[in-house]
Formats: C-alpha cells, sequence, structure tokens
C-alpha cells in the first residue's frame, strides 16, 4: 500500500521540469477544474519527496484502485485532536470499509505530516455526476459533519493535464 504522498505547486513550465528530471517518478500533473487556474503535481511513487517546497500526507488508509485516474476531489480540514478522530473514524466507517459509491474509483485518507491537524480525503471519479450524487447522499452527510468554517474547511477538483 501506498504509504506517502507529496505534492506542489506551480507553473507549468517548473511542474514540467521536475517530471523531466525525475522520469523514474510517479506523478499526476492536475489542474484545478473547472477554472483551470491552479497546478499542482502530485508524487505517487512513495519515495522520500525531492520537492523544494512540498506538501507531505502520510497515507493513514485506502479503498479502491491505485491507478489515479478521473477526477480528482480534495477535502481540506484542519481539526483538534478530538474532532481528527471522531472525522478519521467516520471516514474509515462510511468511506474506507464499505463498497464505494457508484462511479468512485479510490479514497485516500490523509495527513498532512508537518501540520498533523490537517486532513484530506482525496477521492476520484468517473465523473462529476458521480461526486455530485456522492456529496448529496447519507453517506457523504456522516462524514460531512466538520465542513464548516471553523474546521478551516475547503474542496477542490482537479482534473489531469498530462
Amino acid at each position: 500500500m501506498l504509504k506517502q504522498i507529496s505534492a506542489t505547486f506551480g507553473s507549468e513550465e517548473v511542474l514540467t521540469k521536475i517530471v523531466e528530471q525525475n522520469p523514474n517518478r510517479q506523478f499526476k500533473f492536475l489542474q484545478t477544474t473547472p477554472q483551470d487556474t491552479q497546478l499542482q503535481l502530485l508524487d505517487i511513487s512513495g519515495e522520500p519527496t525531492i520537492f523544494k517546497t512540498p506538501i507531505e500526507y502520510q497515507v493513514l488508509g485506502h479503498a479502491g484502485n491505485n491507478e489515479f485516474n478521473g477526477l480528482f476531489h480534495f477535502e481540506f480540514l484542519k481539526l483538534d485532536v478530538d474532532n481528527q478522530k471522531v472525522w478519521q473514524s467516520a471516514v474509515n466507517h462510511d468511506v474506507l470499509n464499505n463498497t464505494l459509491p457508484e462511479g468512485m474509483l479510490s479514497a485516500y485518507l490523509l495527513e498532512n505530516k508537518l501540520h498533523t491537524n490537517e486532513n484530506v480525503l482525496l477521492t476520484t471519479w468517473i465523473s462529476t455526476n458521480n461526486l455530485a450524487n456522492w456529496t448529496d447522499s447519507l453517506a457523504f452527510q456522516n462524514i460531512s459533519m466538520f465542513n464548516d468554517g471553523q474546521s478551516h474547511y475547503y474542496q477542490q477538483n482537479y482534473s489531469i493535464v498530462k
């Protein structure tokens, strides 16, 4: 199982250069969608980061395939220790240990290695319609209890550039 994922942001020129200089790495080059204003490079090789300004995540749990295809949906939260345990338990119960919802390809529960109060649920999807159906479902309501301003919650969708 993949134990870590590293991310960095930058211009297309800078991120392309990183990919070209490290052909032995497994990268996913992503852009925000639908705006396509921000570029992100994910290193999914599981190796120590090579990025100069990385965001490193420990993989706490995973379900589904390891293909990293489709639409990438990130849910970011900053939680205190008690709420973090409640949220991670809900994600494990309602996402990782269940049959994946229709159209969900994979799910990763991530924790920022430097700021351990920062959590991410990364899911990959066949389509935005599948994602929308899930976010409207009862199963999603169980894990969205902290999706508010107090938890510094935000979400972002990305699609693969290269």
